[in-house]
């Protein structure tokens, strides 16, 4: 449920009400996404659309233009301006007989040049843009083909602010009027705010020095670099990066990639692969399959920055093509690109040409199979006893869903509620309910009971303990009792002892002894005789001891000192003053149950550590004491 959940939100927009928003496909699992996004920003146009596009295929039948084509014609149907430019080796085959059609309605074999041109001989208009209305601006990787939208790995970005849209204008214009290819003419301005706060970059190639953009960002890293690109190429320009990666990697900087298995790659995939601080995926899926080409720096932190657009990292993107690279310098932005990275670097990629994920989600230790170790780390890490690597982070950080802070899934960290999640997969008992708050539930009420520590063991019965100490229970089980000290989770129904007038307890349903040498047995409480077992909790579910006052402690582990008043078979009783009776015993003082314990001789002055209980007499609840080792009976003073 979980994993269908995530993948559900990794194809959908940010937020409804974003106005910058990031649309991703997902193949596996037949998402439309990103074909709708397109569409949908093509069909809100209402006074002019420019558009950019290397490949435009999508769709024909006949003569009759459908899905992307087809909201492009309709637009123009509408009253809709729209310009097009795209790559002149692109105009052949299916794209022909688009742009023939779209361009004057009719499918006459000739392209009219007041609405469709394309250039750029020397390498390739490689840009996939649209400008809507002169504000707002849909970027990305994804070209306008069946394919692209549906089978590939991509992504859409829309921007909306007049600064923005105009940087993509300017470009749009100068290929519009024949100019393709490198003027030596930088982008400027290009910073800028869109409509909701978002601090953009824009650069086009070749102008604008994409390498060097690129590796500026890699040098000025501190905490980490993950990248998705479809073509890492042997050209110089892309070993410049290769080489801005390494040194981020020696200084310690987290730099982990995924690679398309594109042959043009195989070069930069062994420059890589085994470089010390460095890890690679090889995407699982074919030839042009991982079409991404983003970068995301320092993810989390207040200088975390995303690059996303239509470059590869090679020498033609940089030096020849007409591209585009937007930055997203932004937290929430971040934390976004980054957990769609960790879909593909956890879920679809391997080593080498593998054909199955090497990776999964909370395989902490890295072996390959989920296990009680995974398990152990994600409580150290939960606890703050155990600093979380950039791994654990990405395999381990998958609760809430949905994910906070611009996250997809997660929140930045691994804490108690992505140990559970890890539990319920390994089949340990990991619930979230408390003691304190259980008790306030009726008779036979589910409970699962977060861990807590086991404080003592009687036969097929033992007690737990909240870890503040503000509540514990006794647990019934049928298998082997854990021992004490040790952490347990549990699940089982509330019963209550005496046809249900006497003390509450769970009968367990599975106990799960949590990983780990436990926290070892709590302090008890030191407390009046006469304030044992405390006062009835409200709502009537959970009764205490006849006349009991203050705090209800029945099942904590508590401390009493006094002297011994008698003995009683496998009993004593101490009395510290506080006016405490059975009424029944005709000693003064609590009941202490030893059981085969050494009692201490009538007189001494002791401390007495057990388990606040009760013992049902003459239909009355009345306290008693109940410790579980001789340890917990210290004789301060003789008689």
């Amino acid at each position: 449920m979980w994993a269908a959940a995530l993948l559900l939100a990794l194809v959908s927009q940010a937020s409804v009400s974003a106005q910058t928003r990031v649309f991703f496909t997902d193949p596996p699992n037949s998402g439309t996404a990103v074909r709708d996004s397109i569409i949908g920003f093509i069909d809100s146009a209402q006074s002019s659309l420019d558009v950019a596009i290397y490949t435009l295929t999508y769709g024909i039948s006949g003569s009759r233009l459908t899905d992307i084509a087809g909201a492009l014609q309709a637009a123009r149907a509408r009253g809709v301006a729209l310009r097009l430019v795209t790559d002149v080796n692109e105009e052949t085959g299916t794209q022909f007989a688009i742009l023939d059609v779209l361009s004057d309605g009719l499918a006459n074999g000739v392209i009219d040049r007041s609405v469709v041109r394309s250039g750029n001989a020397g390498g390739i208009m490689h840009n996939k843009f649209i400008v809507a209305d002169g504000w707002r601006v849909l970027t990305g990787s994804t070209n306008f083909t069946e394919s692209g939208c549906l089978s590939q790995e991509n992504n859409v970005l829309i921007l909306e602010g007049p600064g923005i849209a105009s940087a993509f204008t300017a470009e749009f214009e100068e290929m519009w009027n024949g100019i393709f290819g490198n003027r030596g003419q930088p982008t400027f301005p290009n910073s800028f705010l869109t409509n909701d706060g978002v601090p953009v970059e824009v650069r086009f190639g070749p102008d604008d020095d994409l390498t060097g953009f690129i590796t500026n960002a890699i040098y000025s890293s501190t905490r980490s670099v993950y990248f998705l690109v479809n073509v890492f190429s042997d050209g110089s320009r892309a070993y410049q990066i290769a080489e801005a990666l390494k040194w981020a990697a020696v200084q310690g900087v987290d730099v982990r990639g995924v690679f398309d298995e594109d042959s043009q790659s195989t070069a930069q995939w062994n420059n890589l692969v085994n470089f010390p601080g460095i890890s690679l995926g090889d995407y699982i899926g074919g030839l042009n399959a991982m079409h991404n080409k983003l970068m995301v720096v320092d993810a989390g932190t207040p200088q975390g920055k995303v690059f996303v657009g239509s470059n590869n990292w090679s020498n033609a993107a940089d030096l020849t093509n007409d591209e585009n690279v937007v930055v997203l310098s932004s937290t929430w932005w971040s934390n976004h690109f980054y957990d769609y990275f960790r879909r593909l670097y956890v879920e679809r990629s391997s080593y080498g040409s593998g054909s199955q994920p090497v990776r999964q989600y909370g395989d902490l230790d890295g072996d390959g199979v989920l296990s009680n170790a995974d398990y152990a780390i994600a409580l150290a890490i939960a606890s703050g006893s155990y600093p979380p690597t950039p791994y654990h982070l990405i395999v381990g950080d998958v609760e809430p869903y949905p994910g906070v802070d611009g996250h997809i899934f997660g929140d930045g960290r691994i804490d108690a509620a992505d140990a559970r999640w890890l539990g319920e997969r390994l089949g340990i008992v990991t619930g979230n309910d408390r003691i304190g708050e259980s008790l306030l539930k009726p008779p036979g009420a589910p409970v699962s009971l977060a861990p807590c520590t086991v404080t003592a063991v009687f036969g097929q019965a033992f007690y737990i303990q909240q870890d503040d100490r503000s509540a514990g229970i006794r647990v019934e089980t049928a298998g082997t009792p854990p021992a004490r000290g040790q952490r347990v989770a549990v699940r089982g129904v509330l019963k209550a002892l005496n046809n249900g007038t006497g003390e509450r307890y769970v009968e367990a349903q599975a106990v799960s002894v949590q990983p780990g040498d436990g926290t070892g047995i709590p302090a008890p409480l030191a407390m009046r005789c006469s304030a044992i077992g405390g006062a009835s909790p409200p709502g009537g579910n959970t009764r205490s001891v006849t006349g009991g006052q203050g705090l209800y402690n029945t099942g904590l582990r508590v401390r009493c000192i006094g002297r011994v008043t008698g003995w009683g078979p496998l009993s004593f009783w101490v009395d510290d003053g506080s006016g405490c009776s059975d009424g029944y015993s005709g000693f003064q003082g609590v009941k202490v149950s030893s059981g085969f314990l050494t009692r201490p001789a009538v007189g001494s002055f002791v401390a007495v550590d057990g388990i606040s209980t009760m013992e049902y007499v003459n239909g009355l609840n009345v306290r008693m004491l109940r410790p579980s080792v001789q340890s917990d009976i210290q004789v301060l003073a003789g008689p």
